[in-house]
C-alpha cells in the first residue's frame, strides 16, 4: 500500500512539474504581469500581458487605459531613437546621445539602444581632436663637421633698464580686457547644472528668467526651445497630454519655423481628442 501511494506521489508530481513549465512558456497575461514588466522597463512584454486581458474581466477598462499608454510610450521612444538617428547622419553627435538617452528613458529595453549610445559616445571620443605633446618632437640635425668658433668669455646677459621694465608694464596695463558677456556665462552655468544633475525643471526655470530678460539673444532662445521640447517630450510620455501641448506651444511660438515640433503636436492634439 506504502509503494503505491509512493508511486502515486511521484506522479503527481511530474504533473505539477509538467504544469509548471507549460505556465512558464505561456506568454505572461493580466494587469500584475503588465505591471511587473513595465517596472522592468519590458513595455513590449506589458502590452502584450494587457492585450490578454479577457473583455469579461473585471479590471479590463484599467488594463486598455493602461495599453494606451504603454503605446503612446513606444511612440515617443520610437521618435526620440529616429531623432537620435537623424542627428547621428549630421554628425551632431552630442545632441544624437541626448536623444538616445532621451528615448531610453522612455523605452529602457528597447532593443540594441544601450549599443547605440556606447557607439554614438565612442565617436565622440574618436573624433575629439588630440591633445598637442608637452615636449616638442626631437629634431634631426645633420651631422657634419662641427664649426670651430673662436671662444667667448662668460658674460652675463644685462638686466633690463629700470625704464625699459617700466614702459614694459605700462604697455601691459594699457590693455584693454576683454568684454565680459553674463548672458553666456549664465548659459553655460544652466548647461553645466543640467549635465551634472539633469533637473530639467530647474534648468527651464532657471533659462525662462534669462529669456524674460533677455528676449532678443538668440542663443537664449534656441536652448529655451530646445529644454521646451525635451520637457514636453516627458509630459507626453507620461500621458500629461495639456501640459505637453502647452510646452511645444510656446515652444513654437519660438521657433516657428521647427521642423520637429509641429508633428509632436499635432499628434498629442490628436490622441487628446480620442480621449
Amino acid at each position: 500500500m506504502s509503494s503505491r501511494a509512493s508511486r502515486l506521489g511521484s506522479r503527481l508530481g511530474c504533473c505539477a512539474a509538467a504544469l509548471t513549465l507549460v505556465a512558464c512558456a505561456t506568454p505572461p497575461c493580466g494587469l500584475p504581469a503588465a505591471q511587473r514588466a513595465l517596472a522592468d522597463g519590458d513595455l513590449i512584454t506589458a502590452l502584450v500581458a494587457l492585450d490578454r486581458v479577457a473583455p469579461a474581466a473585471p479590471d479590463y477598462a484599467q488594463a486598455r487605459t493602461l495599453a494606451a499608454a504603454v503605446e503612446r510610450r513606444m511612440r515617443v521612444g520610437q521618435r526620440l531613437l529616429a531623432s537620435g538617428l537623424e542627428l547621428r547622419a549630421q554628425w551632431l553627435d552630442d545632441e544624437a546621445v541626448g536623444a538616445l538617452r532621451a528615448a531610453r528613458q522612455v523605452w529602457p529595453s528597447l532593443p540594441g539602444l544601450a549599443a547605440l549610445i556606447d557607439t554614438t559616445a565612442g565617436r565622440i571620443v574618436a573624433l575629439r581632436p588630440r591633445e598637442v605633446a608637452a615636449e616638442p618632437p626631437e629634431i634631426a640635425v645633420a651631422t657634419t663637421r662641427p664649426i670651430d668658433l673662436p671662444a667667448t668669455p662668460d658674460v652675463e646677459p644685462a638686466a633690463p633698464a629700470p625704464a625699459r621694465l617700466a614702459a614694459r608694464q605700462s604697455d601691459e596695463d594699457s590693455q584693454p580686457a576683454a568684454p565680459r558677456d553674463p548672458v553666456a556665462e549664465s548659459l553655460a552655468a544652466i548647461r553645466a547644472g543640467l549635465r551634472d544633475s539633469g533637473d530639467l525643471e530647474a534648468g527651464l526655470e532657471q533659462l525662462q528668467s534669462l529669456h524674460t530678460r533677455n528676449p532678443a539673444r538668440a542663443d537664449v532662445t534656441a536652448l529655451l526651445v530646445d529644454l521646451l521640447h525635451r520637457r514636453a517630450l516627458r509630459l507626453y510620455g507620461s500621458g500629461e497630454l495639456l501640459t505637453a501641448i502647452a510646452h511645444w506651444e510656446r515652444a513654437r511660438l519660438l521657433a516657428p519655423q521647427h521642423d520637429v515640433i509641429p508633428g509632436f503636436l499635432r499628434a498629442a492634439r490628436t490622441e487628446l481628442e480620442r480621449r
